[in-house]
């Protein structure tokens, strides 16, 4: 087991529910059920008493409990102390951050600008890649650390969390599907689909794929404009993402937007290989994106 997931017991342990301790770490309840099991099959102990009321700590869950808060708090004050130490000046000159494809545009371009300009003696490179790739090139320590959306957490990698994603549907007003009050990923598969984003298209594909479900993509194109003129017409609905730094979009009459609801909770992370967590430059480049949400 790692610190992480004693971050997520220790969350269960005082929310006594998976699904509000869940909610509150950015990772579905499957995850956090999944984790606790584990962390439960290692020791040879029960932790829990499950019911309908949630969770009950067994007398050994109490005592992991203890063990595993003080581990956590040592392990953070630790890493703050080599953090407060680090000379930045003698850091490397170039710093590499991995995004997702799509993921940049999404960003608050003000954030990465700043990022930048606080930092003049460092070479900063914003490299863009498929998620696969930039866990290769993290791994490869090809680069620094990384931005992602992520769902399911790679337990090579070690997710500082920014803020929870959502998905939103575009419909006609005139559509059935704008009667719902959420639609979830069966709908979308009887529908004709509109994309623009790359990013927006490559997590409601892995959506698809989750559920063993295909997609029906009519169009996948970069003008907004047209994509809207598709779905008044009804010629396909959009899928999109949003947080709660995108603010209030207006997507003209006639259309709507529809919450869409998944078992999934995505969330916008940053990230890096295990054990590498003590890159001064990962707080600072953290806690300058988080104050744009």
């Amino acid at each position: 087991m790692d610190i992480t997931q004693m971050r997520y017991y220790i969350k269960a342990y005082d929310e006594k529910k998976i699904s509000s301790a869940a909610e509150m770490m950015y990772i579905s309840p499957q995850y956090m059920s999944k984790t606790i099991k584990k962390i439960e099959d290692e020791l040879g102990v029960q932790l829990f008493f499950r019911n309908k009321k949630g969770l009950q700590p067994t007398k050994n869950g109490s005592l992991v409990y203890q063990s595993f808060k003080k581990i956590v708090d040592e392990y953070l004050t630790l890493n703050n102390e080599i953090n407060s130490q680090v000379d930045l000046q003698t850091l490397p000159s170039k710093i590499t951050i991995v995004m997702d494809a799509g993921l940049p545009q999404f960003l608050p371009s003000d954030g990465l600008l700043t990022f930048v300009e606080k930092n003049p003696q460092k070479e900063i490179f914003y490299d863009e890649h498929r998620n696969a790739n930039c866990m290769t090139h993290l791994l490869e320590n090809k680069a620094d650390f990384g931005v992602t959306i992520c769902n399911r957490p790679d337990p090579r990698f070690t997710y500082f969390t920014v803020c929870k994603i959502s998905g939103e549907i575009l419909v006609a007003n005139s559509h059935p599907l704008s009667k719902r009050a959420t639609i979830s990923i069966e709908d979308l598969s009887k529908e004709k689909l509109v994309f623009c984003e790359q990013l927006s298209y490559y997590l409601f594909l892995n959506e698809f794929n989750n559920m063993n479900l295909l997609p029906n993509i009519t169009y996948s194109i970069n003008d907004s404009k047209i994509a809207m003129d598709f779905i008044k017409h009804q010629s396909g609905v959009r899928p999109i993402i949003k947080t709660r730094g995108n603010g209030t979009t207006i997507f003209g009459k006639g259309i709507q937007s529809i919450p869409y609801s998944s078992e999934n909770t995505w969330t916008l992370c940053v990230y890096c290989v295990k054990n590498k967590e003590s890159n001064p430059f990962i707080p600072l480049f953290l806690k300058n994106i988080q104050s744009y949400y």
